[in-house]
């Protein structure tokens, strides 16, 4: 496993969580984001990480609306660290929508198998 993998685990152990019935305060997404001088990439390709000028991840509560990890890597300004926030959690709550999905259809279909 690759650190920049991280973002992938997190979303998966949060998915698996919710689907086995264990309480929590909300699922948790995450993403990475590479910086690759003017341009902002998420999750990008082991490629694109190897040639970045800087990496920032974020893990989210998208129903709490709350940032539960942040790292930074590289120089940064204020300004691009503020972009490049906005699409992370903004790419978090999309995933989260995702994930919600998921785990309805996942019920749904459980409780069309018992009732048959």
């Amino acid at each position: 496993m690759h650190a920049d993998d991280l973002p992938l685990v997190v979303s998966c152990a949060s998915l698996a969580l919710a689907d086995a019935g264990i309480m929590m305060y909300d699922l948790v997404t995450a993403v990475s984001l590479s910086c690759h001088g003017p341009n902002l990439i998420l999750d990008p390709l082991v490629e694109e990480e190897s040639h970045q000028d800087g990496s920032l991840m974020v893990t989210y509560m998208p129903s709490r609306v709350e940032v539960t990890q942040l790292t930074i890597t590289g120089e940064w300004s204020v300004s691009r660290i503020h972009e490049a926030m906005n699409l992370c959690i903004s790419a978090c709550s999309r995933l989260g929508d995702v994930m919600r999905s998921c785990l309805k259809e996942a019920a749904a279909a459980a409780a069309d198998d018992t009732n048959e």
